[in-house]
């Protein structure tokens, strides 16, 4: 039978409450409705069973939102509805689907749903399946929440539920107690729920057929119950990302059948169960993140079936190499980085013919890499060995297949180039004793290659042209080593290129013009060379966040297409070129330069007042965004670690995971001149102001204790004149001051936070000055001091005091003259000042007897 007629009518007044970018109701106009895309009917009734529409995309351009019609109501023989994966942006769960009384599958997980979650959901008695998993929707509103889980007891049929991120911070200890009733439950999800309580004790355990338990990311802070290790019928256990402590029960051996332990993300200490070696099936184990002490048990050698095994991150010592592993047939990844282990290469790893990756990263390896190790790499897809302390050169014998990811990082090894194959995916030498020149056909053969970093070595000679070559690189990080000569130009073939830094080498000639090509560039670090010549326009780079060309030696004006088309800058360093004229006032439109760097350079003329533009440097409260680039190489991840230095107090400082939280602005060592501009007073989010080694003059503005996240400021080295405002002691984070050698004076307002800056000489050089630290007292009077004024300025002055001298004299003499040709005004004159001066001579008189009584 075809879908009914009534049913049809419904299922358009749901579309019709729907937004559907992707268009995937395109079928849902005529015809039979039974046929449309996500509709499935009962062959023998036509009534509509199943409404499964949930994203099938990977993104959420595809996702469906608008809201959700009271038809479906009417639509009283579903038994399926699945509207996961959406984006509902933030609407309640429709309480009406409580009446969909033959639902036995609900799937609303992770469609942008907010607000609590109906007690309605309580009245599906046929329910199996349940997933209210939720997530923050695009318009930032909360993800859901349940108060109290009365209404979960009531589907004493469900089978599967998903509560990830519903957040249930009141429910104390119900949760166990409800769940404990269903006897058919065998998957249950309540991951990152802000659960805070789970009891010590389970008087009468039942849970008979609970498969799966995921209840990681909460706020647990006790010790593991060991109720938990009774439910004998588990496969996958995750415990993980609490603040579960003290040991873990022994008991957990009796868990035959897990499959999946993770325990990570804890603060578990004491030694690692010996009874894991009971957990036959056990596939997958999780440890890291704990505080895991003494050595690793070497029954885990006995775990068969163990594919994965992670250990970072802990307190664990001894030579894991003397770990008897040759059992671990299946073996796939190895994690132990981070702890006390002192390890040689293990040699069982020579027996692991099926791992295809291999984490020793911070295992406190100290040796040489074997010559048998080739025999292991061979098959690998990933090898991290990074920050160990592994010597000597990489074997010859060491191939790895194509797109394989080689982290060497952070390690002593040395020799030439180490590799003469370049089809990796990712290849990561940094930090390490690499030296000589890098391979010329580097650019011909390694044609997957996606993230470079020979950073950090010795390499010298030439940048290699064919590196150009390398259509998928993302990433490339060649900076401090030795490598001279020209940037090549090739260079900006490299489309999909994200991140350039050849910083600190001994690079010369001019920035490519071919740079502008790079219209994916996020990050440019070409500081600390021998770079000359004008900046090339880089319009077309307006994904610039980094921009970094300090140290050079480049010349002319600072471009105002930095300003006008690279918008989204976060960084830009230009100091210690040659760069002359003004500051062009266009920066103002880098709304979110946070870090304006322009020391040290030929600039000259005022401080543009429009600099109170940069709203990012005004932000008080900010939060540590990843500024970090990460790069995804054919499924596995690699971090380009962005850094900069800054300026700050006399020392060069550099940041790197905390550099979104920096504001600073350094125009110092320049030939700046008038006066600082009130209108920088409004960044209140700046922490760094230097503007020392110019020729400003004027006050201090009065106001400067607005800039209320100060910590760094320098002002010295100027021509500025007046007293200190007191509103400066306001900086209440200021830990570095200097105002000397300017003409400032009067009493230094020594007072809250000023009072823990007693270094005299941010003081000295102001001869006027006066007060603690400085040895002048303020008992003699202190002269104003004002500004010198020029030629022009003292001309003007001048005259304006001569006119109004030439007035006065010229009124007196114009009264004189009339009163001398008409004597009989001269007489009323004087007989009127005769009168004046009787009556003030009688009050006079008045006034003395009335007080002294006529003596």
């Amino acid at each position: 039978m075809g879908c009914l007629e009534m049913e049809k009518k419904a299922l358009l007044e749901f579309k019709n409450g729907l937004v559907d970018p992707a268009r995937r109701f395109s079928s849902w106009f005529d015809g039979d409705c039974c046929a449309w895309e996500g509709v499935r009917c009962n062959n023998k009734t036509g009534h509509v069973i199943v409404i499964a529409l949930q994203n099938t995309n990977n993104s959420r351009q595809g996702s469906l939102g608008g809201n959700i019609s009271h038809s479906l109501v009417q639509l009283g023989h579903v038994v399926y509805l699945d509207l996961s994966l959406n984006d509902f942006q933030g609407i309640c769960v429709p309480g009406f689907i409580g009446s969909m009384k033959r639902l036995s599958h609900l799937n609303l997980g992770r469609a942008g749903f907010a607000g609590t979650v109906p007690w309605q959901l309580g009245e599906l008695t046929n329910l199996r399946y349940l997933s209210l998993s939720s997530t923050v929707s695009s318009n930032g509103q909360d993800s859901l929440k349940v108060d109290d889980l009365q209404w979960l007891s009531r589907l004493s049929s469900l089978e599967h539920l998903e509560l990830d991120n519903v957040n249930m911070p009141s429910v104390g200890e119900t949760w166990v107690k409800v769940l404990n009733e269903f006897r058919s439950l065998s998957y249950v999800s309540l991951s990152s729920c802000s659960l805070e309580n789970i009891p010590p004790y389970l008087p009468s355990l039942k849970f008979p057929s609970l498969v799966s338990l995921d209840i990681s990311n909460n706020y647990f802070s006790s010790t593991i119950p060991k109720w938990l290790f009774n439910v004998t019928s588990l496969v996958h256990l995750m415990l993980g990302g609490n603040w579960f402590h003290g040991t873990v029960p022994e008991v957990v051996g009796q868990l035959t059948n897990l499959s999946t332990l993770s325990l990570s993300n804890n603060s578990l200490g004491g030694p690692v169960p010996v009874s894991l070696m009971h957990l036959v099936s056990l596939q997958t184990l999780y440890l890291n993140d704990n505080q895991f002490n003494g050595s690793v048990p070497s029954s885990l050698g006995q775990l068969s079936k163990l594919v994965l095994l992670d250990i970072e991150t802990n307190f664990l010592q001894g030579d894991l190499s003397e770990i008897h592993f040759s059992n671990l047939r299946h073996m796939k990844r190895l994690m132990s980085r981070q702890n006390s282990l002192v390890l040689k290469f293990p040699t069982w790893i020579r027996t692991q013919k099926n791992l295809v990756y291999l984490n020793l990263t911070n295992a406190g390896i100290s040796d040489v890499i074997p010559d048998w190790f080739g025999e292991v790499t061979s098959n690998l897809g990933g090898l991290r060995l990074a920050h160990n302390l592994i010597y000597g050169r990489v074997p010859k014998s060491m191939k790895l297949p194509m797109r394989a990811k080689v982290d060497l990082k952070s390690n002593q090894l040395e020799g030439t180039f180490p590799f003469s194959s370049f089809n990796f995916g990712l290849l990561d030498l940094s930090d390490n004793r690499f030296s000589g020149p890098i391979p010329q056909s580097i650019g011909k053969a390694a044609r997957y290659l996606q993230y470079l970093s020979l950073s950090g070595n010795f390499f010298n000679g030439s940048i290699p042209v064919s590196i150009g070559r390398l259509q998928r690189l993302m990433v490339l990080d060649l900076s401090r080593n030795q490598l001279t000569g020209n940037i090549p130009t090739s260079l900006g073939n490299c489309s999909n290129l994200k991140v350039l830094d050849l910083d600190s080498n001994d690079l010369s000639g001019e920035i490519p013009m071919s740079f502008s090509h790079l219209t994916n560039l996020q990050t440019m670090h070409l500081s600390n060379n021998s770079l000359s010549g004008e900046v090339p326009s880089l319009i077309s780079c307006r994904n610039l966040l980094m921009l970094n060309l300090g140290e050079n030696e480049l010349s002319g004006n600072i471009p105002t297409w930095l300003g006008e088309s690279l918008s989204s800058l976060i960084v830009l360093r230009l100091r210690s070129n040659n760069f002359s004229g003004s500051i062009p006032p266009q920066l103002s439109y880098l709304t979110s330069l946070q870090i304006l760097d322009l020391a040290d350079n030929n600039l000259s003329g005022p401080i543009p007042p429009s600099f109170n533009n940069f709203t990012s440097m005004a932000e008080i409260d900010k939060i540590n965004r990843d500024l970090h680039f990460h790069a995804v190489v054919y499924g596995a991840g690699n971090y380009y670690e962005e850094n900069v230095l800054l300026v700050t107090k006399g020392m060069g400082l550099k940041y790197t995971r905390t550099l979104s939280l920096v504001t600073a602005m350094d125009i110092s060592g320049n030939n700046l001149s008038g006066e600082v501009p009130e209108s920088l007073m409004t960044l209140s989010g700046l922490r760094v102001l230097n503007l020392s080694g110019n020729y400003l003059a004027g006050n201090i503005p009065k106001n400067i204790g607005s800039l209320s996240t100060m910590e760094s400021l320098d002002i010295s080295n100027n021509r500025l004149f007046g007293d200190i405002p007191p509103s400066i002691a306001d900086l209440y984070h200021l830990v570095g001051l200097n105002v000397s050698n300017n003409n400032l004076s009067g009493m230094i307002p020594l007072v809250r936070q000023l009072q823990t800056l007693t270094d005299p000489s941010i003081y000295t050089g102001n001869p006027f000055l006066c007060g603690f630290p400085l040895q002048k007292s303020c008992e003699e009077e202190t002269p104003t001091i004002q500004p010198d004024v020029d030629e022009d300025e003292g001309g003007e002055e001048f005259w304006f005091y001569a006119n109004i001298g030439c007035g006065f004299v010229t009124g007196i003499m114009g009264l004189f003259t009339v009163l001398s040709i008409r004597k009989r005004w001269m007489d009323v004159y004087l007989q009127f000042l005769d009168e004046i001066i009787d009556e003030v001579t009688a009050i006079g008189k008045l006034i003395y007897v009335k007080v002294f009584g006529g003596r």
